[in-house]
């Protein structure tokens, strides 16, 4: 008995691997942003090799996203590995990349490597994948609708202060608060006189509230603002606000002067020591402190 075996040529061809890059587009001035640079595309036919079939200047068509756009005539395309692929210049308009290549046979393995892409977002926060739409080239796996990116997203979220901080006083020993209310706030950071606060007499120098602690008398006259931003972010800087720092009165330590006279008569009274508060005024009694006014 003989047993006869047959191997009928066939080509099988494998399916590419594609790297797909993100790209996150914070923009604080509004749509449409700036340009942002794509990482690398890279369609690699791999070891079982095959995957690009054999055809001379076919295309892919590459399509942005809704709301993002391509920097026109920017990018390249270039290829490596069994050179059984060569390519045209890229071609790059807003919202289409055009690939155009030659694959000599399918029997090599090959990588095309798409770089230098800008892209931006046009006109609101958005989410959405580069994908190939069209061409005439035939590519395992790189059929109409496959995406090439993992994801493209933008976002704007700038703060909104609806309260500024206003000017507050304090004595010495004494504690007040600034304050601010914004929406669409991730951080806070208030400042003295512009450099960010981080220490006493100082807390809550990272949240709505500021407070402020016995301070000293060289704070009077200062002016705080809070630096507010948001996850994109993009930070807003409220209206200042000043402190005032009133300082406390020290008692006199002696009063001089003819403390004994007839009636009718006249006497001058001296205070020695002591010193007088932000706005104090000096008031006699007789008798003691508190008494009749004189």
């Amino acid at each position: 008995m003989v047993l006869l075996v047959f191997f009928i040529g066939s080509t099988v061809n494998a399916q590419v691997t594609i790297t797909k890059p993100n790209l996150s587009i914070f923009t604080c001035s509004g749509f449409p942003s700036a340009y942002n640079t794509l990482s690398n595309i890279v369609i690699n036919e791999g070891v079982n090799q095959g995957s690009f079939t054999v055809g001379t200047n076919v295309t892919l068509i590459l399509t942005a996203p809704t709301n993002f756009e391509f920097q026109s005539g920017t990018g390249t395309v270039t290829v490596a590995g069994s050179a059984n692929l060569s390519v045209n210049p890229i071609a790059v308009t807003v919202s289409t990349i055009t690939i155009t290549y030659t694959s000599s046979a399918t029997n090599k393995s090959d990588t095309m490597t798409i770089s230098g892409l800008q892209v931006r977002a046009t006109n609101m926060a958005s989410s959405g994948n580069i994908t190939r739409t069209d061409g005439t080239g035939i590519v395992n796996s790189l059929v109409n609708g496959t995406t090439v990116t993992n994801t493209l997203t933008s976002s704007s979220t700038i703060p909104s202060i609806t309260t500024q901080p206003v000017a507050t006083s304090v004595c010495t020993n004494g504690v007040t608060t600034f304050s601010v209310t914004a929406t669409g706030v991730s951080t806070y950071q208030w400042r003295k006189n512009g450099v960010s606060i981080s220490a006493a007499p100082y807390t809550g120098f990272n949240s709505s509230i500021l407070t402020v602690t016995n301070p000293n008398v060289s704070e009077n006259g200062a002016s705080f603002d809070v630096i507010v931003s948001s996850v994109t972010p993009c930070p807003v800087t409220s209206s200042p606000a000043i402190l005032t720092v009133n300082t406390l009165s020290v008692a006199p330590t002696s009063i001089t002067g003819t403390t004994t006279i007839c009636a009718g008569g006249l006497t001058t009274l001296t205070l020695s020591g002591g010193t007088a508060g932000t706005g104090a005024l000096a008031e006699w009694f007789s008798g003691s402190c508190g008494g009749t006014s004189a």
